[in-house]
């Protein structure tokens, strides 16, 4: 069986969050199961000329000329360049006509792919910046009436709107061109307008199959496709690369020959990293901007980011981007409640400064300020051997999103053998069974979102479990076994048995 895989980030070209994670890890894992997977992505401005093998394709549009390169990675990537796709803001206010033109590019390739007899059996878009390339194919393969299975893959719900005419116009269609879908074989317009041009409500009606990362938030995606597609919606959990022996080749020099799950091995490091080590840690923001935004504000309020407690206590960690998504000023906001119930409490944000989030991060250092015997913030990206430190060091990871699809930090923190106190939504509902109900079988504690209270009630039940020498071995042993549910084999296993549905379906359509 053979795969196209769109995205528009990779870990292999261009990354900017976890979506660069899933393709390459995803297409890895099934071409180990016998199936062949190509990824295509835009240049978005790589030059790395090494990189490249060979150009496969090459067309003009609009008198721009456009290629089709294979990239050398680890998996098959194809990388389309030329115009407006050599922006390098992967997130630029050029995204609709990036993703359009991108589409474009993919159409015409698998029109020549078509007449040499290689076209894949499914075509498996991320997120809605890659749709418009899953529509283009649908358009060609219904044309043509070969059987191309179309998979849509949703990471996070953007709710966005696109213009009929943008999209006949970016695509060189018409309107009245035919697509196949949940209505049948009817014009896109219709779709269109049954979507009222909300691009994941059509994507929905006009794919095979649309994927979510959880379980969890399955809910979300159907109540926003509606509930008539509820048939159409399917999750693959992510997963992560991150193993209690990556976490165990880290922290094994600090604690010895002890138990790596004892109450003693992980007060050790606790210890080491809270009193010494902080000083240590190498923070790197890449972006020029946003570092001289972190640098400015730390010069105006004289603070250290690198200042070792002075005291050990429990730790509470909280990592991710430095968006409001993740329920950092919640926490800030909840400071002064927090210490009167855990006084000795120490908290570490490890977020990663993006853009438009100016603001917060000026909150964040100021807190730091007004707490400075409890509140530490590491603006940036953190050396891995101190980031798997201070995972493993952990009391307590606090997941405090608004909402979250999947959570790979979750997943991180359990795979490091450390409990949970998050918020009840999405992805975190699966990796997180609440100790209130499952006892020692559980690996956290849930809350309902933005509930201060019910936070700190979380965080506390946690720490009570996590502070007792007997119960913390069992707890922390517990939330290793259960990370080891979500692996890239198992997800792959899952989403070959979606495709094998898929095509079945097609060429059994495509038969009548």
């Amino acid at each position: 069986m053979k795969a196209w895989m769109f995205t528009f980030e990779s870990i292999y070209t261009r990354k900017v969050g976890g979506l660069a994670e899933v393709p390459p890890r995803l297409a890895n894992a099934l071409v180990e199961k016998g199936i062949d997977v190509e990824i295509y992505t835009p240049s978005h401005g790589l030059k790395t000329n090494k990189g490249f093998k060979r150009e496969v394709f090459k067309t003009s549009i609009n008198g721009v000329e456009y290629s089709i390169l294979e990239y050398n990675a680890p998996v098959k990537h194809y990388i389309v360049s030329g115009g407006i796709l050599e922006d390098p803001l992967v997130y630029s206010s050029n995204l609709v006509s990036k993703s359009l033109v991108f589409a474009r590019v993919i159409r015409e390739y698998f029109n020549q792919i078509v007449g040499e007899g290689g076209i894949p059996d499914i075509v498996h878009g991320h997120d809605w910046h890659s749709y418009p390339a899953l529509l283009a194919i649908n358009l060609e393969s219904t044309r043509r009436g070969t059987p191309v299975g179309i998979v849509y893959h949703v990471h996070l719900l953007s709710h966005g709107f696109m213009d009929l005419q943008e999209i006949t116009s970016g695509l060189n269609i018409w309107s009245k061109d035919h697509v196949r879908g949940k209505l049948g074989i009817k014009s896109f317009e219709k779709y269109y307008y049954a979507s009222g041009g909300w691009i994941e409500k059509l994507a929905a009606l006009t794919s095979d199959r649309v994927i979510v990362v959880s379980k969890g938030y399955t809910r979300d995606v159907v109540r926003y496709v509606g509930l008539d597609n509820a048939d159409r919606v399917d999750y693959v959990f992510n997963a992560s690369t991150w193993t209690w022996s990556t976490v165990l080749d880290t922290v094994s020099k600090y604690i010895g020959d002890r138990d790596p799950f004892s109450y003693e091995a992980r007060r050790l490091v606790r210890d080491k990293m809270l009193r010494e080590e902080l000083r240590l840690v190498n923070v790197e923001n890449p972006d020029p901007y946003l570092r001289d935004v972190i640098n400015r504000l730390i010069d105006k309020y004289g603070v250290s980011i690198s200042s070792p407690f002075k005291q050990d206590g429990p730790l509470i960690l909280l990592t991710g981007r430095s968006t409001r998504q993740k329920g950092i000023d919640l926490l800030l906001k909840s400071m002064d409640k927090l210490l009167v119930e855990v006084p000795r409490a120490r908290v570490v944000l490890a977020v990663i400064p993006v853009s438009g989030t100016e603001e917060l991060l000026r909150e964040i250092i100021e807190y730091q300020l007004l707490f400075p015997d409890n509140l530490r913030i590491l603006p940036g990206y953190i050396d891995r051997e101190h980031y798997l430190m201070l995972y493993y060091a952990a009391s307590v990871f606090l997941a405090a999103s608004r909402y979250e699809p999947f959570g790979l930090v979750v997943l991180e923190a359990l795979s490091s053998g450390t409990p949970v106190a998050a918020s009840n939504t999405g992805g975190f509902r699966d990796l997180i069974k609440d100790v209130r109900m499952h006892s020692l079988d559980g690996t956290g504690a849930l809350f309902p979102p933005l509930d201060v209270d019910g936070m700190i009630d979380a965080v506390k039940t946690v720490l009570e479990i996590v502070e007792d020498r007997e119960r913390s071995v069992v707890f922390r042993r517990r939330c290793v076994e259960h990370s080891k549910q979500f692996s890239w084999s198992s997800s792959a296993d899952k989403l070959i048995k979606i495709y094998t549905s898929i095509k079945s379906q097609a060429e059994g359509r495509d038969a009548l």
